[in-house]
């Protein structure tokens, strides 16, 4: 929570380089992520990226103990 007892919430699709956006992943409170698919190869179809570093950066989110819907 921010000094102000603000909730600060990202909406992403997690597509983002982790380490380059510590900084800013500390001081949000929620995510609320949208994967698309599962499916590496689905996903790559349907949106033209695979979905490596989108399930890499949930399972970071996760282990930073950040509240992930």
């Amino acid at each position: 929570m921010s000094s102000y007892n603000i909730n600060i919430a990202v909406e992403t699709c997690g597509f983002f380089n982790y380490e380059r956006n510590i900084k800013s992943i500390k001081l949000i409170d929620t995510f609320l992520y949208d994967l698309k698919l599962i499916s590496k190869d689905k996903h790559l179809i349907y949106t033209g990226k695979d979905n490596e570093i989108i399930i890499e950066n949930l399972f970071k989110l996760i282990a930073d103990n950040k509240r992930v819907i």
